[in-house]
């Protein structure tokens, strides 16, 4: 009996002394320890970096899944810059052992970038080869998965893809750049990325992240998707606030003039919608047509498009415009005369005082006039502006005093042809 009691010890304590294989360990490691961690990672790493390229490949898929999607203190490092972190030469001149021991002696601390520095140096130029894998990351439910493929679509930018010499060059967001620059992008092995990162843009037209990778791409074929899908209906308003800033400060695009006199409504608000940065002087013929559209939102939509305007062009659509100061549409005027308010100052105060006793504007409608009244007197007369509460109403005790206050300043500093 003793005798199995010994033999059934010794197997025991030779099987909690095993070292099970390095990616055994490295899925083991808990997460609280950070450190064991960053070495685990980094080892992983620096093994595959000094793997033959065939090899590598067939390493990869494991390394995006494993190390760059589900460990956060690595993923949580693509934030910076990829043009200010250049990998550690030693990666490929020591034994991987030796690597990262030497990083460690230099500082435990640096164990978690100089992992995202092998880690992006290893999948950025094989992005386009791992497309599979990232475009389903890009699809996925999961927040740090569509992260993950986010970034690294971002810093694939910085590596020549299989089958190019250089990366692309994309001057300043893709912004400023040459034909031939243009036609390097549209080659790039990356554009296979390029519908997926909208179908996300669909869903959440305000995502930075998503937003920062599509303007790698080549500016004209962003701006041409967008326009495409605004003036065709398919998603009318969820590109237009982006698309606005593409085309800020130039020359309109014929097609999302045209939409403007669309027989859909949709597409009419979300065309409006992309020129609300542009202040283009072509505006103004469609502006005045705009404030006379049978759908109010339009209507209100043809005062933001004008607010842009240059001062002589205010003054050729100002008759229009102030006009809706008066319109049926009790939103369209409280919106309008808060708008309008901006350019034209106290000429505006005797309208914003009969606005802001008005209880049959919106909260939304109200908040304009509240930031009008406040705007043109220099003061909010302590009116109550918690509109997360109903104290914004007019008919309160404590706003009634306010909006005395505001009539008084409005008979002292307002002429009577103001």
């Amino acid at each position: 009996m003793i005798k199995h009691l010994l033999f059934a010890l010794v197997v025991l304590i030779a099987l909690l002394s095993h070292q099970p294989p390095v990616r055994a360990q490295f899925h083991d490691i808990n997460d609280k320890d950070g450190i064991a961690r960053d070495r685990a990672d980094l080892l992983e790493l620096a093994r595959a970096a000094n793997l033959p390229p065939d090899e590598q490949l067939r390493e990869l898929p494991h390394i995006y899944r494993d190390i760059w999607v589900m460990r956060p203190r690595v993923a949580d490092a693509v934030g910076v810059d990829s043009q200010m972190m250049q990998q550690d030469s030693r990666v490929t001149t020591l034994s991987p052992e030796d690597f990262v021991k030497e990083v460690e002696e230099d500082n435990p601390n640096r164990l978690q970038n100089t992992a995202f520095d092998v880690c992006k140096n290893l999948l950025g130029p094989r992005a386009s080869e791992l497309a599979p894998q990232i475009i389903e990351g890009l699809l996925s439910s999961d927040k740090r998965q569509r992260f993950a493929a986010i970034m690294l679509i971002e810093h694939a930018w910085s590596f020549p893809q299989k089958g190019e010499e250089k990366p692309p060059s994309l001057g300043t967001n893709g912004i400023q750049i040459t034909e031939a620059q243009a036609k390097a992008v549209r080659k790039s092995p990356l554009q296979v990325f390029f519908k997926p990162l909208f179908s996300l843009l669909r869903k959440d037209p305000d995502d930075h992240y998503v937003t920062l990778a599509i303007s790698r791409f080549q500016r004209q074929r962003v701006r041409d998707f967008l326009i495409e899908n605004v003036v065709t209906g398919k998603d009318h308003y969820q590109f237009a606030n982006y698309l606005a800033q593409l085309i800020a400060y130039r020359r309109p695009p014929r097609a999302l003039l045209k939409a403007l006199s669309s027989p859909n409504v949709h597409i009419r608000r979300a065309a409006a919608e992309t020129f609300y940065e542009s202040g283009s002087s072509v505006l103004v013929p469609y502006i005045k047509q705009l404030a006379q559209d049978t759908d109010a939102r339009v209507r209100i939509g043809a005062a933001v498009m004008a607010l842009k305007l240059s001062v002589p062009d205010w003054e050729r659509v100002r008759e229009s415009i102030s006009a809706l100061i008066a319109d049926s549409d009790a939103e369209v005027r409280g919106q309008v005369t808060g708008l309008v308010s901006a350019r034209e100052g106290k000429t505006l105060a005797k309208d914003v005082l009969r606005l802001i006793q008005d209880d049959s504007l919106s909260q939304l409608a109200h908040i304009y006039i509240y930031q009008a009244m406040c705007k043109i007197g220099g003061s909010d007369f302590g009116y109550e502006e918690d509109f997360r509460r109903d104290n914004w109403r007019p008919t309160t005790l404590a706003n009634r005093a306010a909006i005395q206050r505001f009539a008084e300043w409005v008979r002292v500093n307002v002429r009577g042809n103001e």
